[in-house]
């Protein structure tokens, strides 16, 4: 349509070109008798109308141009937006399982070691044993605690011994003569040398001997005793060390012997060593695992 139109206003502009006004000698224009004289001015107002009747026709031809022209392009479909389809998203995994953490088997330490059921040791008993007659200066340490478990409180003490060791007595209730074990613990003459004593919350009575004053070498032990059949036996024992100088060289032991389980610097071990009387234990005795 738009080809058409051009060739339409081009065939009109070459014939306005061709043109060419005739020049009458004589006789009338638009029927209106014209002399010779005369034949200027009306060539020229010929030749004017001729030009505006042109304008308006090619102004004609011009407007329904762009009218087909826009009609066209109105008529054209509009290509539809093309639609969006959103992704499927993924279905979540169902979480895996946590497996399940197996704890390590526990080692109980020798200063958990409890009495056996029978008696039960109590520290809060009703009444307690008399206090020995035994001289202030010679007392190192001393506590309390119903062992025998018949509802009196009896007494442990640790007294100075030969220059440097330790003698324990222990006091039991309805018993005269106290239970006494020599050379129980080493001591020194300074602050953190003195040996001590102590009741572990199941009962126990622990006997402490330590060197934390003197040189570099410094250690610690730790005796567990239980109370049993009208005696006290080990059950338990603890050691530890530690170079003041290097730090790395440091460890640590420790033995249930009612179980025969140990762990020595975190790596756990057993030990033949067997529960014995307090009265027995020696230096010697200890396990040779800690040693």
């Amino acid at each position: 349509m738009l080809r058409l139109n051009f060739e339409i206003k081009r065939k009109m502009l070459n014939k306005i070109a061709r043109l060419k006004p005739a020049i009458p000698m004589e006789g009338s224009l638009y029927g209106t008798r014209i002399n010779v004289p005369d034949l200027p001015s009306r060539y020229l107002e010929m030749t004017q109308r001729r030009s505006s009747a042109l304008i308006v026709f090619a102004g004609l031809l011009s407007i329904l141009t762009l009218g087909c022209s826009t009609a066209t392009t109105s008529s054209v479909p509009q290509a539809p937006a093309p639609s969006v389809t959103p992704e499927a998203q993924p279905e979540p995994k169902p979480a895996e399982p946590k497996p399940e953490k197996t704890e390590p088997t526990k080692i109980e330490p020798a200063s958990a070691v409890a009495p056996k059921p029978s008696p039960v040791a109590s520290t809060k008993p009703q009444s307690e044993v008399p206090t020995p007659d035994i001289s202030q200066d010679k007392i190192i340490s001393s506590v309390k605690a119903d062992w025998n478990g018949d509802g009196v409180s009896d007494r442990a003490i640790l007294v100075v011994g030969e220059p440097t060791e330790a003698d324990l007595l222990i006091y039991l209730s309805g018993i005269s003569k106290p239970m006494t074990k020599k050379n129980i613990a080493w001591r020194g003459e300074m602050y953190g040398t003195n040996p001590s004593l102590s009741v572990n919350p199941q009962g126990s009575l622990v006997i402490t001997s330590a060197n934390e004053a003197i040189g570099r070498d410094r250690w610690s032990k730790k005796v567990t005793a239980l109370y049993d059949k009208g005696e006290f036996e080990v059950a338990g024992f603890t050691y530890s060390y530690r170079d003041t100088l290097d730090l790395a060289n440091t460890g640590t032991c420790d033995v249930n012997l009612l179980t025969g389980k140990g762990i020595k610097n975190d790596k756990e071990f057993r030990t033949t060593l067997k529960p014995m009387s307090l009265a027995e234990w020696t230096e010697d005795s200890e396990p040779k695992e800690c040693r």
